[in-house]
C-alpha cells in the first residue's frame, strides 16, 4: 500500500512552478508506480504556502487522532442498512436527485426552500457538470457547509457524506464508491476491463465513529486514474451545520491507470 497525497494538497495552482515535481510527475506518467508519501512530501514542502503547511499540520494531527480512535474502538465498520442504502442512493437517476425525489438520506438534507439544478459547462476534451442551489432568488454553486442541515451524529455525518459524493460523482468519468462486495461488481473500466474479482480480494470496509468533537469516516473509491483508494474524512458540526469537511488522507490500496487523457 502507498500513501498518496490529500487532493487538496497535492493540487497546486500553477504545479510547473516546481520543476521537481514537474520532472518525477514526467518520470511517472502512467502514475502506475507513484512514489511514496515521503518522496512526494519533500518535493512538493518546497513550493507549498503558508495555508498549505498549516493544512498539512492539520491532516498530520487527524491522522494521530483517527488511529487512537480506531484502538481506542471509537470507528467501527458502517452497517448495512447505511451502506445499503448509500450504494442505492449514489446509483439513482441524476433527476430523482435535482428533485429531491428521495427518503435516504434522512439526517442530512437541504435547507428549506432550496431547490438543485445542474450546468453544464464545457473545458477541454469533456464537459464538467456542476450542482448549483437556488435559495430566495440566490443561486450559487452547492456547499456543503452553507446549504445541508444534518443530524449531530455518526449517522447524520455519514450521510452528509454520502449527499456530497453524489455531487462529486456527479462531476467525475467512472468513478466507484464501494461500500460492499456488490458494488465491486459493477466496476468497469474505460478500456472495458473486469477487475471485480481482483478488487474482491480487498478489505473495502467503511468506517465510521467519533472521537472528542469530531466524526470520521473512511471509504473505498475505484477510479480510472489511480485505482483503489481508501480514503479518510473529518468531519465536524456546529448547530447541525457542517464546519469541517476534509480528506486527510489517502491510501493507494489498488494501482490502476487507464492510460487515456482527459
Amino acid at each position: 500500500m502507498k500513501l498518496i497525497w490529500p487532493f487538496n494538497l497535492f493540487a497546486k495552482k500553477n504545479p510547473t512552478q516546481n520543476k521537481k515535481a514537474v520532472q518525477a510527475m514526467e518520470t511517472d506518467s502512467i502514475h502506475r508506480d507513484r512514489l511514496p508519501w515521503e518522496e512526494w512530501e519533500k518535493i512538493m514542502e518546497e513550493d507549498m504556502d503558508e495555508n498549505e503547511i498549516i493544512e498539512k499540520e492539520k491532516n498530520k494531527l487527524s491522522v494521530i487522532e483517527y488511529n487512537e480512535a480506531k484502538k481506542q474502538g471509537c470507528i467501527i465498520p458502517c452497517d448495512f442498512k447505511n451502506t445499503f442504502f448509500a450504494s442505492r442512493f449514489l446509483s439513482m437517476e441524476i433527476n430523482h436527485f435535482l428533485n429531491n425525489n428521495y427518503t435516504y438520506p434522512d439526517k442530512a438534507k437541504l435547507l428549506a426552500n432550496c431547490t438543485l439544478s445542474l450546468r453544464i459547462k464545457k473545458g477541454g476534451a469533456r464537459n464538467f457538470r456542476k450542482v448549483f442551489v437556488s435559495n430566495n432568488n440566490k443561486e450559487s454553486e452547492f456547499n456543503i457547509k452553507e446549504h445541508l442541515i444534518v443530524d449531530d451524529s455518526v449517522e447524520g455525518a455519514w450521510q452528509a457524506f454520502i449527499f456530497q459524493s453524489y455531487i462529486d460523482k456527479i462531476n467525475s468519468i467512472k468513478l466507484y464508491f464501494l461500500f460492499s462486495k456488490d458494488d465491486v461488481k459493477s466496476v468497469k473500466t474505460l478500456g472495458n476491463e473486469d477487475l471485480s474479482l481482483e478488487l474482491q480480494n480487498y478489505d473495502i470496509t467503511p468506517y465510521v465513529g467519533k472521537y472528542k468533537n469530531k466524526y470520521f469516516i473512511s471509504y473505498c473509491t475505484f477510479s480510472q486514474w489511480g485505482g483503489l483508494i481508501r480514503q479518510n474524512i473529518e468531519i465536524t458540526l456546529a448547530n447541525n451545520r457542517i464546519t469541517t469537511y476534509r480528506v486527510f488522507q489517502g491510501i493507494n490500496i489498488y494501482s490502476y491507470d487507464c492510460g487515456f487523457m482527459i
